[in-house]
């Protein structure tokens, strides 16, 4: 029996049956393997993407934007040069809609205006096109503003539900790399989020929602000369680090009881494998259920080296760590989410120092031993983009450190960030060059 083609088609065609049939090939190569089969709440973040198919032919303004999504993807994945330039040209015509559309006051509201804008901001994902400030960054404002005026209308559609939750993760993001404060992080959204969030990983942005504030206070912090200001600040700092984190264990402990009691293993069981130079950094990789628990818990370990910087930071001013508590004490499986017993073969370099520091390098090491999992075929274009941030704070992380286990962590992100620019994902580029204000 001869194997279905599955390749997508070279180029999309004007007629609508194979502009469909285009959209449709591009949706099977983005979302992770198996998707249909999942439960919606087992469905990956960016499971928004097929919705969009739902609502083709409604709006011609979003027709564009998603047909400039598929193009820009396909063609970087590709490297097919013609359709780059097909993608560039329908990438101006939809800014050019864009911009038409938002001149008309009533327009600005509709939920189709703002899928729109999601699609340009992912297309720029792929394809930056912009010389000056990234495009995600722009779209996203724009989006953050118009999420400002629409508040409960955003909930009366399944679209609308699903793009609020999207913008407000890729937003947030945003706040966290610039150290601002996040618009859309107020008690308002908080409780628009309640309604909207469909699924564990979107609880856990909701405890990730005050991480912008923390920092904008940490930058606040490093520029203050005045000792019983710095001290108050800091004592501050440390009880919020705090209570975000008891908020992070929570959700571990809760999503493991009523989800994933084992969220992630092992993808084979460990062996001794002979110290060498040859030998990979990370020689063993962590497997999950599917690409949403994979998010959840790379997202975790990414806030939790955040909230234990800011813990680290504070603590010299403060006079003690008593802030971290909430970790002190605990065994690793149950701050992990997985069992690193044995895994010192996991990494050819073993974390060290004490205490913090090593649960510190923990969890950047089980967000290296993520990739394996996230960049494979099976995740999609979906699994790079889940790993994105988590593996920009485990490389801004390796940054900061001064010996040599640091600085080869440090290069294997870079590398993974180089090979997912290979692979179309040009916005590895920025992420691997920024460094966030200190």
């Amino acid at each position: 029996m001869a194997r279905a083609d599955t390749r997508i088609a070279a180029s999309p065609d004007p007629r609508p049956s194979e502009c469909i049939q285009f959209l449709a090939r591009f949706l099977d190569s983005f979302c992770p393997g198996g998707y249909e089969f999942l439960a919606p709440s087992e469905r990956s973040a960016h499971f928004w993407v097929r919705e969009l198919f739902t609502v083709h032919g409604q709006s011609a303004l979003l027709d564009t934007a998603f047909s400039t999504l598929a193009t820009t993807f396909v063609s970087q994945s590709s490297r097919n040069l013609q359709l780059q330039r097909q993608a560039a040209m329908l990438y101006d015509r939809s800014l050019r809609e864009l911009g038409q559309t938002m001149s008309r006051n009533e327009a600005a509201a509709d939920n189709r205006v703002l899928a729109s804008i999601m699609c340009l901001a992912f297309a720029e994902v792929f394809s930056p096109l912009r010389n000056q400030e990234h495009g995600w960054i722009a779209h996203n404002k724009g989006a953050c503003e118009i999420i400002m005026s629409r508040g409960d209308a955003l909930l009366k559609t399944e679209l609308g539900r699903s793009i609020f939750l999207r913008f407000r993760i890729s937003g947030l993001y945003a706040a966290i790399g610039r150290r601002e404060a996040f618009s859309l992080a107020g008690q308002e959204f908080s409780r628009l989020s309640r309604f909207a969030n469909a699924n564990y990983f979107d609880f856990l942005v909701e405890e990730m929602m005050s991480i912008p504030q923390l920092l904008k206070d940490m930058k606040d912090l490093a520029t203050e000369t005045v000792h019983a200001v710095v001290h108050s600040r800091a004592q501050k700092i440390s009880i919020h680090a705090s209570a975000i984190m008891r908020a992070m264990f929570r959700w571990l402990a809760d999503f493991r009881l009523k989800n994933h009691p084992h969220p992630c293993v092992w993808f084979e069981p460990l062996r001794d494998i002979a110290e060498s130079s040859d030998r990979p950094l990370y020689s063993e990789q962590l497997k999950f259920p599917n690409l949403l628990v994979a998010q959840a818990m790379i997202h975790y370990w990414a806030t939790m080296i955040i909230l234990l910087k800011c813990v680290l930071f504070c603590a010299p001013i403060v006079g003690n760590v008593a802030a971290a508590s909430p970790l002190l004490g605990r065994e690793p499986s149950g701050y992990l989410g997985f069992s690193p017993a044995n895994n010192a073969n996991a990494c050819r370099q073993e974390p060290t120092g004490s205490g913090l520091d090593i649960e510190l390098i923990q969890f950047a090491d089980a967000i290296a031993c993520s990739v394996r999992y996230c960049t494979s075929e099976k995740a999609g274009a979906a699994g790079p983009l889940a790993l994105l941030f988590p593996l920009w704070v485990a490389k801004d992380l390796h940054e900061s450190g001064n010996d040599t286990a640091s600085q080869q962590k440090s290069e294997y992100c870079l590398g993974v960030f180089r090979t997912l620019m290979e692979r179309g994902v040009k916005f590895s580029e920025p992420l691997r060059k920024h460094s966030p204000p200190q």
